[in-house]
């Protein structure tokens, strides 16, 4: 992984809000992972009896290509960075996404880049569809002791023996 800078630093080359950002995550680092396989961009932290630790931005090599989609991301990250991992896309983070230049969205889809490669996801078919007979790609076989629910049509993934 190759450090890009730090949000502040990437706030200020991207012309974005950076005095709306609190101080606290100025110093967060922010990294190009070409691991990332299924997002643009990912917000990690750790934290120790409820203090913060160690946070990092993981954003997608290919964005360099993208300027306006790399503003997107890093608006979306910082967001998780202010509200924090417990917020997830909710009330709170939308507010600050939008703050700080971003859409608001909870996710980017890979349709919307049509000149930028998709990553092809690390591990194999594990499971199918039912209904539709769409292909679950994980790099773990499925519990046995569940029932997964395909969220584009409703059926159940059915595992592969």
């Amino acid at each position: 992984m190759e450090q890009v800078g730090t949000l502040r630093s990437q706030f200020i080359k991207l012309d974005l809000p950076v005095d709306l950002l609190p101080e606290s995550v100025h110093a967060v680092p922010v990294y190009f992972n070409g691991r990332l396989s299924r997002a643009f961009g990912r917000y990690c932290e750790r934290s120790l009896a409820g203090f913060r630790v160690v946070a990092k931005v993981d954003l997608q090599p290919c964005l360099v290509k993208k300027p306006e989609l790399y503003r997107l991301v890093v608006a979306h990250e910082a967001a998780h960075a202010v509200t924090g991992i417990a917020e997830g896309h909710g009330f709170r983070w939308k507010a600050w996404c939008l703050k700080l230049g971003g859409d608001g969205k909870a996710r980017l889809e890979w349709e919307q880049v049509a000149d930028i490669a998709k990553p092809r996801p690390a591990g194999k078919v594990v499971a199918s569809c039912q209904r539709c007979q769409h292909e679950l790609v994980k790099s773990r076989a499925l519990r046995s002791d569940r029932i997964y629910t395909h969220r584009g049509c409703g059926g159940v993934f059915l595992p592969w023996r």
